[in-house]
């Protein structure tokens, strides 16, 4: 998915790994919980505070900007999700913000 099985959603942080109970907190934090995702979230929050944007809007930026033919499933539940979704799908990130995002460069 977009947000990494609920990965970027912003609710997992290094600290708090051992207190996800259900089936798909736990596969999430199996699948994405390392350190260089963690990385990965830590720029994303520090990008989406520059711009005034959630995590979860920055992590559906960049599926929707990397350069392949990509189609993002997003869902909401709350009117204001809807919207913060459709912002995220038609930000542009520059280049060297994907690279930062990605790990591949300390700077953008």
């Amino acid at each position: 998915s977009s947000l990494a099985g609920g990965f970027f959603t912003g609710r997992f942080t290094r600290d708090n790994l051992d207190s996800f109970e259900s089936y798909g907190d736990k596969l999430c934090v199996e699948c994405y919980c390392t350190e260089e995702n963690f990385q990965r979230l830590d720029r994303a929050k520090q990008l989406g505070d520059e711009k005034g944007l959630s995590i979860p809007q920055i992590a559906t930026a960049y599926v929707m900007n990397y350069p392949l033919n990509i189609f993002a499933l997003v869902g909401c539940a709350h009117p204001d999700e809807y919207k913060a979704n459709m912002e995220a799908m038609t930000l542009r990130l520059t280049p060297e913000e994907m690279a930062w995002l990605n790990l591949e460069s300390d700077s953008r």
